[in-house]
C-alpha cells in the first residue's frame, strides 16, 4: 500500500491503545508503520534495477522487522526517558513491532507482493486483494484515526486531508465519479461527527468501530476475490489449458470498485487479459500479448543488473523491443514493451 494508508493505519493502531506505551508512543507507531519503505533510498545509487530487486526485501521480511523494531523502540525509549520518569522499554518495543508488522500485512494485500522469509526463502507472496491505492481503506482507517483522536480542537488538518483526497480521486481519472462523491460524503460525515463531538471519553469506541469496519471490508473483499477468480477460471477456454499449458493466473484489483478485477492468465508464449465484474457475473476477454521469451537478446543480457532485477521481480515476465533496445517487462504493470518503472531497458 502507499504511505497515506500506512500512516492512517499507524494512527488508528495508536488510537486503539498503543498510545498508552509512553509519551512518544503515537509517533513511534506511525513511524514504524512507514519505516520499512526506507529501502527506497537505495535507488539513489542503484537506480531502477536496485529498486526492483530490493524494495519489499529485507526491510519487509520478518527478520528485518524484528531488527527495525529493536532499533526504533530503543530509540523511542531513550527519547521518552528525557520527557518522563522511568519509561518502560517493553511497551515501546511492542508499539514499534505492532506498526512494523501492520505495514507488512497491508503490503501483502496487493499484487506487488512481499517476501516475508528473506534471507532464507526468496519466494514472493501475493495477496491480489486490493489495488495499491484504496480510498475505502482511507475512509475506514481515517475515520478511526480522526474520531479516535484525543485532541479537542477543530479538525482542520483532517479537513485538508479530505479535500486533498477528494481532489486526487477526481483528477486521477481511474475512479468513477460516483465513487469519488461517495468517498467525499463519507469523510465529510466523519468530520461533522468529530466537529460535534462533545466528549473525548468515547474516542476508543470510535477507533474500535472503525477497525472493525476495516476488517469487515477486507473480509468482504476476500469473498469478492474468490468469486472473481472462479468467474475468470470458468471463462478461460478449455483449449487454452489443453493446448498452451496455463502456467500462472493472477488478479489485479480495480481502483475504487471492489467488485471489479482484472485477471492475467499466463501461458508459455502469451498472456490473456480478462475484465471481471462480480456483480454482473461477466468475464470479458480484453486481448492477449506475446511474451517473446525467445528473444536472443535475453541470453546476452544475463550478466546485466537489469536482467537480474527482472528475474527477481517479474511475476509475469515478457520481453520486447523499443527503439532497438531490449525491454524486460512484467505483464502485471505493462501491456507493451516500452520503458517504465516496471520495465527495464537494456541497450
Amino acid at each position: 500500500m502507499e504511505n497515506a494508508a500506512h500512516t492512517l493505519a499507524g494512527l488508528l493502531l495508536a488510537r486503539l491503545g498503543f498510545d498508552r506505551a509512553g509519551p512518544a508512543a503515537t509517533a513511534t507507531v506511525v513511524v514504524a508503520s512507514n519505516l520499512p519503505d526506507v529501502d527506497i533510498v537505495g535507488t539513489a545509487w542503484g537506480g531502477q534495477p536496485w529498486y526492483l530487486c530490493h524494495h519489499r526485501g529485507l526491510t519487509h521480511a520478518v527478520v528485518g522487522l524484528f531488527v527495525q523494531g529493536l532499533l526504533l523502540g530503543g530509540a523511542a525509549w531513550l527519547i521518552a526517558g528525557r520527557r518522563s520518569r522511568a519509561p518502560r522499554l517493553a511497551p515501546m518495543l511492542a508499539a514499534a513491532w505492532a506498526g512494523l508488522f501492520l505495514h507488512l500485512g497491508m503490503d501483502g494485500l496487493n499484487n506487488y507482493g512481499i517476501r516475508p522469509w528473506l534471507p532464507f526463502d526468496p519466494r514472493w507472496v501475493y495477496g491480489d486483494l486490493v489495488f495499491i491505492v484504496d480510498p475505502w481503506l482511507w475512509l475506514t482507517l481515517g475515520a478511526g484515526a480522526c474520531l479516535g483522536s484525543p485532541a479537542r480542537g477543530r479538525p482542520w488538518g483532517w479537513a485538508v486531508f479530505v479535500l486533498a483526497g477528494t481532489a486526487l480521486l477526481a483528477v486521477a481519472g481511474r475512479s468513477p465519479p460516483g465513487a469519488t462523491v461517495l468517498w467525499g460524503l463519507g469523510m465529510a460525515a466523519v468530520l461533522v461527527t468529530r466537529w460535534r463531538r462533545r466528549s473525548i471519553d468515547t474516542r476508543r469506541r470510535w477507533a474500535v468501530a472503525a477497525a472493525v469496519a476495516a476488517v469487515v471490508y477486507l473480509l468482504g473483499l476476500v469473498a469478492l476475490q474468490r468469486q472473481a477468480r472462479a468467474l475468470g477460471d470458468a471463462a478461460l477456454p478449455a483449449q487454452l489449458r489443453a493446448e498452451e499449458g496455463l502456467e500462472v493466473r493472477s488478479l489485479v484489483a480495480r481502483p475504487c470498485v471492489p467488485w471489479r478485477y482484472g485477471m492475467l492468465a499466463q501461458t508459455e508464449h502469451r498472456f490473456y487479459r480478462l475484465d471481471l465484474d462480480v456483480l454482473r457475473g461477466t468475464a470479458v476477454l480484453e486481448g492477449w500479448q506475446e511474451r517473446h521469451l525467445d528473444d536472443p537478446g535475453i541470453e546476452r543480457a544475463r550478466d546485466t543488473p537489469e536482467y537480474h532485477a527482472w528475474r527477481v521481480f517479474a511475476r509475469h515476465p515478457f520481453a520486447g523491443r523499443w527503439q532497438g533496445d531490449l525491454i524486460l517487462g512484467d505483464g502485471r504493470y505493462a501491456r507493451d514493451a516500452r520503458p517504465s518503472w516496471s520495465n527495464l531497458r537494456v541497450p
